[in-house]
């Protein structure tokens, strides 16, 4: 997600989210097994949406064992160039985190001290000529080896007050939502994007899934993520089978 800040009365501000241009997805091990009986194309045409789906599956979080489960991140301090801007980056994760918690749909997230534990890590990385105005990037459940990186340009000005909302979206990505545009541009000539992108459920250009300043969880977001997590593993949302992946422990090679 990136974000550029205007005069008064110039061009509006706009920022683009960076998890979707990693279009070369990096699928990890087997997913469990799709359940038997749900290959049909079962997706119930419903007027009310999110957007899921990457490539040929609609990649999700298995949530079904006992108490069910839960993504530890460890905070890579030495990649901060200082401890406050850590402390800062690991609190308003955690906040926005909570956010998502709160739906109860069997996913948890916490900080833990032990790197071997962690599932993914949050680092600090500064803005390049490339990427000059991104402030944040996730992942998706398929993806292994991935962090959340928080930029530079997070920190500048006023963005740090809205650091829990820009996280708000990318832990969107990481439940498994595509960009509200993904698939129909909006009015402000962001997308389409594809890549396996499938409608469900009903469509909100408010979504915190969309390029809005801050980004804000809609009540539509609540219901339908809670509605998406309902779904069997193997459910057919159009051509794309709905695809549990499990938490794996993040490799120290990457």
């Amino acid at each position: 997600m990136d974000t550029n800040t205007s005069a008064p009365g110039s061009e509006l501000p706009k920022y683009s989210c960076r998890t979707q241009e990693e279009t070369d997805p990096s699928f990890g091990p087997a997913p469990i097994s799709n359940l038997k009986g749900t290959t049909g194309d079962n997706a119930p045409d419903k007027p009310d949406s999110l957007v899921i789906g990457f490539g040929p599956i609609v990649p999700r979080w298995d949530v079904t064992p006992p108490g069910g489960t839960k993504l530890q991140y460890f905070v890579r301090v030495d990649t901060f160039p200082d401890d406050d801007k850590a402390t800062i980056a690991a609190k308003e994760f955690q906040a926005a985190a909570d956010s998502w918690v709160k739906l109860k749909i069997g996913l948890g997230f916490s900080q833990t001290t032990d790197r071997e534990s962690a599932n993914f890590y949050l680092v600090y990385q500064a803005n390049t000529e490339f990427d000059d105005g991104v402030l944040a990037q996730a992942f998706f459940p398929h993806e292994i080896d991935q962090d959340v990186i928080v930029f530079s340009d997070a920190f500048k000005g006023s963005n740090t007050s809205i650091l829990k909302e820009i996280f708000q979206h990318e832990i969107g990505h990481i439940l498994g939502l595509r960009h509200e545009f993904a698939i129909e541009p909006d009015d402000k000539g962001n997308g389409p994007e594809g890549f396996g992108a499938e409608q469900f459920l009903g469509k909100n250009p408010n979504s915190v899934m969309g390029y809005n300043i801050p980004p804000k969880i809609q009540g539509s977001d609540r219901t339908q993520t809670v509605e998406f997590y309902k779904l069997p593993n193997g459910f057919m949302i159009n051509k794309s089978p709905v695809t549990d992946f499990q938490p794996k422990i993040r490799s120290k090679n990457r």
